[in-house]
């Protein structure tokens, strides 16, 4: 099952909507694409952060699982790649080599390519995103975040 339910129905929503119009427009396609940017970068802000608080909650001490979680929560959810590495380095050097390495960099690209761009949506002009470039990156996105999770068990 997908890890990103919100932006994968999105997604199909967006996709079976351009099927259905007669004359093709790149404008809106565009637009809609800087949407599903928008909204996969928060889905995976949801997502990282969770992997991090279900771990951090399983560790059988709830005082030191909260105090992590409430000193910790603005990087909790931070998705770029560097970002995420260096929160699995906080539970080891270790986590962290196991989440580089089950991570191949035109993966890591595909994944960076929509989270920039989401960026450049949200605080400039906008971007050049395209559907084409969020689907990659939702597929990308499952696998960081199953690498995630195996690294820092």
């Amino acid at each position: 099952m997908s890890k990103l339910l919100r932006t994968g129905l999105a997604l199909k929503e967006i996709e079976s909507f351009l099927g259905t119009v007669e004359h093709e427009s790149p404008l809106v396609e565009n637009y809609l694409a800087q949407y599903l940017a928008v909204a996969f970068y928060s889905e995976m802000e949801e997502r990282v952060k969770a992997v991090y608080q279900d771990r951090i909650q399983g560790s059988g001490d709830v005082r030191i699982a909260n105090f992590i979680l409430k000193t910790q929560d603005a990087m909790l959810g931070r998705v770029r790649k560097s970002d995420i590495k260096e929160m699995a380095k906080c539970f080891g050097d270790d986590c962290r080599d196991r989440f580089n390495a089950a991570l191949s960099e035109e993966l890591v690209q595909k994944y960076q390519n929509v989270i920039l761009n989401r960026h450049e949506t949200s605080h400039t002009t906008g971007s050049s995103v395209t559907i084409d470039d969020v689907k990659v990156a939702v597929e990308a996105a499952e696998t960081i975040l199953d690498a995630l999770n195996l690294a820092i068990q």
